[in-house]
């Protein structure tokens, strides 16, 4: 989260430019005004209040360690690149900070202050709101070579099917299972959101597997450094 005094200007080029220096796979801004962002603002400006835009990376997970049938694998691989995006994070903020800008990063992972301020995953309160965001969240880069059909059902509070198709670098989400599927999903609505929230475990070991391989390749979730002066 950044915020820019009146004398303060970022040519925008030269700000993507340190985020890939600093090890991001690629990057985007968002200014704080955007009406997308929503009921996010009140959050983020109650993290630090002259907020005016925001920097979202990703980096590249090592994609054989995801699909591994070993948990303990796709573990590692979780934790490690985890560790990668708070250093990305802290290398973008001390170059701001040597330049003028006061710049904060947040946890990558759940901060002291998650009943407050929580990720994009553990704000889902609807199966309509994941399968929404699945649009939003998608990282094209993450999904070069992946081909693959998901049916997902959901069943109790919210009873849904929904097909969820990788292909050329895009995602398409459709009501109902359409075509083959590659992986079939079946969860409780209430569970799944629990689960992404990362509040819970699903039922079975297969099913942990299947919605870790998932959760990785779909969501390519944002790690959101905000930058502010």
């Amino acid at each position: 989260m950044s915020s820019l005094s009146d004398f303060t200007i970022l040519d925008a080029q030269w700000l993507r430019q340190l985020c890939l220096d600093a090890g991001a796979d690629d990057v985007g801004f968002v200014d704080i005004d955007r009406p997308e962002l929503g009921n996010e603002r009140a959050d983020i400006v109650r993290v630090f209040q002259p907020t005016k835009a925001l920097i979202s990376f990703i980096l590249r997970m090592n994609r054989e360690p995801i699909r591994s049938p070993a948990r303990s694998a796709a573990n590692v691989e979780f934790h490690q690149t985890g560790e990668r995006v708070d250093e990305v994070a802290h290398h973008i903020v001390t170059a701001l900070g040597n330049r003028g800008v006061r710049a904060i990063n947040p946890a990558m992972g759940f901060p002291m202050e998650v009943d407050r301020v929580g990720n994009s995953l553990n704000r889902l309160r609807s199966i309509s709101a994941f399968l929404a965001g699945l649009r939003l969240t998608f990282q094209r880069g993450q999904s070069k070579g992946i081909a693959a059909t998901y049916h997902f059902t959901f069943t109790g509070d919210e009873d849904r099917k929904a097909t969820v198709v990788i292909r050329d670098e895009t995602v398409v989400v459709k009501e109902g299972h359409v075509g083959n599927a590659d992986l079939e999903v079946t969860a409780d609505s209430r569970t799944w959101l629990a689960f992404l929230a990362k509040e819970r475990n699903l039922g079975s070991d297969s099913e942990k597997d299947s919605s870790e391989r998932i959760t990785a390749i779909i969501a390519g979730l944002w790690q959101v450094l905000s930058f502010m002066n």
